[in-house]
């Protein structure tokens, strides 16, 4: 019984945690599996996407974290045109390449959304949903720079390390990027890390100095080895190190400034106390990180003190005992004889254990002031972010949008696009034509000219037929036969309030 207690506890209580570890690897596999059979009716179903996806990556990584650069978009496409003619042997028009690699990048990015899927968590009894982006974007100007997230970096990452790199100057970066995106707790996880591959380290050093001292010349290659491997990175990781501690000090700073300006809502004096914690994790490891780089340079001293005399002892081909002996008899200091009778003696490996120690052992009792240590359950935080903020009120403003078309569509068989704001106004207020999420669904509304609600959740070609597949099942289906087309005039502007203006259009019923 105890031990089927045990496997169930372990299913329950650790799911979560791995499906967090799991979670990065979800879009790759999305992404590999036929993506490309759905583009020019699998005209490029050659290629591998797979293998596209892990080149845009490692590419990201290169300028992102070695040049310290983001990306723009010709500079991807670029590389992704020289991969085509390279391992594929693909020569491509300028059009044709150009709309590939539109459609490959916007499904690595996801069109800007992130990856998401559902999973049973089995300790809150509720369906929780993961999120994870491979690319983010940011405005600069008129020009829009991407780069890795954290999710693509540690992705790549477990795949395979890097060899070139050095392992903690990596993790480094990727710490960087946690604290920029204020994932303090993730970074905690990163610095752990970080320490492991410190005391790897350190383990090999000692084994290196295990070698030496039994073979010189031998523990000279490794030692070589070992510090051209390790040694230089030092001065990167020390210099990102403090680069990260600094991070770390502003967070600190900017989570006491909301606490004295009364900000207790912001995520800084939220999370004040991962970032502290944060802090003393990273000071831990930059002070092990010193120890290391100075019991390098001691077993550097030390190799070279053991060649020198390595070398001394090589010149000495015989010893002549008999000359020696007679020097000691001269100098009367026969105690002298011990140096060299000693090792020959066979070593006393015999070893017994004393019956008074066992009553030692017994009547032995620990210290009153030892305190065992309190052992603090973490609680998991949900958070909530700000794209599911706004893709929320977006879902929920093309509800409302939605619902307006149809049932107009069941009053009318023909209507222009001033009729349906006016009912909209009728239906809410005036200010809805001044919601920008309106001018929105007008231009994915204009994407197509027919829409037919019976087959629409079998054909979701745009984004749009997506949100009216999920409002037709979730809330109405009285919609489900209605069909009708977008007939728009390209050369008649309506001018609207507060200067703006939108192209004319009309909806017509079909009937069927």
């Amino acid at each position: 019984m105890a031990e089927q207690y045990l496997i169930s506890r372990e299913i329950v209580e650790e799911h979560y945690s791995r499906m967090m570890h799991i979670r990065k690897y979800y879009p790759f596999f999305k992404l590999a599996e036929g993506t490309l059979l759905q583009f020019k009716d699998g005209k490029y179903a050659d290629l591998d996407m797979g293998y596209i996806t892990m080149a845009v990556l490692r590419f990201f990584i290169e300028e992102n974290n070695f040049k310290e650069k983001d990306v723009t978009y010709e500079e991807l496409e670029d590389f992704l045109d020289e991969i085509y003619r390279r391992d594929f042997d693909l020569n491509l028009s300028y059009e044709e390449e150009h709309e590939l690699s539109t459609y490959i990048f916007d499904k690595i990015k996801n069109d800007g959304k992130p990856f998401s899927f559902s999973f049973f968590d089995p300790v809150m009894h509720v369906k929780r949903k993961m999120r994870i982006r491979l690319i983010e974007g940011r405005m600069d100007g008129d020009t829009v720079y991407y780069s890795i997230t954290t999710d693509g970096l540690e992705f790549y990452l477990d795949t395979k390390e890097l060899q070139d790199e050095s392992t903690i100057s990596i993790e480094q970066l990727l710490l960087e990027k946690m604290i920029r995106s204020r994932n303090f707790k993730g970074g905690a996880e990163v610095v752990r890390r970080i320490n492991n591959e410190v005391k790897k380290l350190q383990i090999q050093k000692n084994e290196v100095l295990g070698i030496l001292s039994r073979n010189v010349f031998e523990g000279i290659k490794i030692s070589e080895q070992f510090m051209k491997k390790t040694v230089r990175w030092f001065d990167e990781e020390q210099k990102l190190f403090e680069k990260n501690i600094e991070l770390i000090r502003m967070a600190l700073s900017k989570a006491r400034d909301d606490e004295m300006a009364g900000d207790y809502n912001s995520q800084y004096f939220k999370a004040f106390e991962q970032i502290f914690s944060l802090d003393k994790e990273l000071k831990r490891a930059l002070n092990k990180h010193r120890e290391l780089l100075e019991a390098c340079i001691d077993m550097q001293k030390t190799a070279d003190d053991l060649v020198a005399k390595a070398k001394i002892r090589s010149l000495r081909t015989a010893f002549d005992f008999e000359k020696m002996c007679g020097s000691f008899m001269k100098q009367d200091r026969t105690d002298k004889f011990e140096s060299f009778v000693l090792p020959l003696l066979k070593p006393n490996i015999n070893k017994s254990f004393g019956v008074k120690m066992i009553d030692e052992l017994l009547s032995f009792k620990p210290q009153k002031d030892d305190v065992s240590e309190k052992i603090v359950e973490q609680l998991t935080e949900e958070y909530i972010f700000d794209d599911e903020i706004e893709e929320g009120r977006i879902q929920n403003n093309f509800y409302c949008f939605l619902h307006c078309l149809f049932d107009m569509l069941l009053d009318k068989d023909k209507f222009t696009v001033e009729e349906y704001m006016d009912y909209l106004k009728t239906c809410y207020n005036d200010s809805i034509t001044k919601s920008g999420d309106l001018y929105i669904f007008l231009v994915h509304l204009c994407q197509k000219s027919n829409y037919d609600l019976s087959c629409i959740a079998d054909n979701k070609d745009t984004f749009l037929e997506g949100v009216m597949a999920e409002y037709l099942q979730n809330y109405n289906d009285k919609y489900a036969a209605i069909s009708f087309s977008v007939e728009v005039f390209s050369d008649v502007i309506i001018y609207l309030d507060e200067g703006m203006e939108i192209t004319s259009f009309n909806i017509i019923k079909k009937k069927g």
